[in-house]
């Protein structure tokens, strides 16, 4: 049986390899569809027809390459979960992270088809037409043509500061649900699963991270026995140590989402006191 090590590793590979495959697979699709648009041109054309016929075969064979390694990847998801399940094995911190992963997948899913969401990319689209159509009347063109003209100057620069804005606070909230949707080729079920996998990976840390620091505090873990998960949902009561015990508490660090390193997720701290047996 692979070590946790060992799977993390060939997980990591996959993982870049589907990313590979994946540009792979759009620039190959982007350079289909503009011979196409030159063979509509000329259609009698035949190295542009080979052509096509080429990359069109390049990109049937780089599809099922790509299938292929997300199967892969999936199982090694599967066979790592199960793996780690094994060895985090106090029970408290792992339902209580369970609970954790649930109501982040349940904001992930809701907030996909958010009406909030379709608000901020309405605003989104809004500023990004009216920096067009200011653009597309001609001023652009008079104000690199050198014309002395600061309302034009004024406007031009406001309209590409509006619309900068609204793409930043739309990507802010919602870039990870929308790059998780593409990947999941707007499936719902791909993407709960995309979801459910990088929420689990994140939790692992976390179990890994409470371990961690109640070790360092009382060494060896000899009894999780009075660590319980409380009325209110937090992670409460005491881990004994050999010569000491270690009291923990969670609580909530505020109900907003906010971005980590990966991905969006509820914050909740953790405190720890050294108490004496």
């Amino acid at each position: 049986m692979l070590t946790i090590e060992e799977l993390n590793t060939r997980v990591g590979k996959l993982e870049t390899k589907v990313a590979k495959l994946e540009a792979k697979i759009e620039k190959k699709s982007n350079e289909i569809n503009e011979l196409r648009y030159q063979l509509k041109k000329d259609p009698n054309n035949c190295g542009i027809k080979l052509k096509i016929e080429y990359l069109e075969g390049d990109y049937r064979k780089t599809t099922q390459d790509l299938t292929t390694a997300r199967g892969t990847l999936n199982k090694y998801y599967t066979q790592l979960e199960n793996t780690q399940k094994a060895t985090r094995d106090i029970r408290p911190i792992v339902e209580f992270l369970d609970a954790w992963k649930e109501r982040c997948l349940n904001y992930y899913v809701d907030e996909l088809k958010s009406n909030d969401k379709k608000q901020e990319a309405q605003i989104v689209k809004a500023s990004e037409e009216a920096y067009s159509e200011y653009f597309n009347e001609g001023r652009f063109e008079d104000y690199n043509a050198g014309v002395s003209n600061k309302d034009i100057k004024t406007k031009l620069k406001l309209k590409a500061e509006e619309m900068s804005e609204a793409q930043r606070n739309y990507e802010s909230k919602y870039g990870k649900i929308d790059e998780l949707w593409d990947k999941a080729d707007h499936n719902l079920n791909n993407y709960k699963k995309l979801v459910s996998n990088m929420l689990t990976t994140e939790a692992n840390k976390k179990y890994d991270n409470i371990v961690d620091n109640v070790t360092c505090k009382i060494g060896k873990i000899v009894s999780a026995k009075n660590l319980k998960i409380s009325p209110k949902g937090e992670l409460d009561g005491i881990i004994e140590g050999e010569t000491k015990n270690c009291k923990i508490l969670t609580f909530d660090a505020g109900t907003d989402f906010k971005w980590t390193s990966s991905q969006q997720c509820y914050h909740f701290r953790t405190r720890y006191t050294v108490i004496s047996k």
